[in-house]
């Protein structure tokens, strides 16, 4: 995409897209990044959160969670970003 930004021969209106597909997977990157430190400090260690659309996943070693931790995930995924809880999947357990 960088590369596409640097060329001449490409449209205008393509340029624009490749910048604004550019930022979007900076901010999806940055809140995948706040979510997975917040859950770290909350105990959930380690834990990988991806993001992809309006859909968020994210994927924990521990497969012993209770009730109250996975709403406490889902709350933390909701309050650093836009996606509905409905959008939200905990994957579980030893890889």
């Amino acid at each position: 995409l960088e590369a596409l930004l640097q060329r001449e021969d490409v449209s205008e209106n393509t340029r624009e897209q490749a910048a604004q597909q550019i930022s979007r997977m900076v901010e999806n990157h940055q809140t995948e990044l706040a979510i997975e430190e917040a859950l770290q400090a909350s105990g959930f260690a380690p834990c990988l959160v991806v993001m992809q659309g309006e859909a968020i996943t994210v994927t924990l070693r521990d497969s012993d969670l209770s009730g109250t931790d996975g709403v406490t995930i889902l709350s933390i995924c909701v309050a650093h970003s836009d996606v509905a809880v409905e959008n939200i999947r905990i994957i579980t357990g030893e890889p």
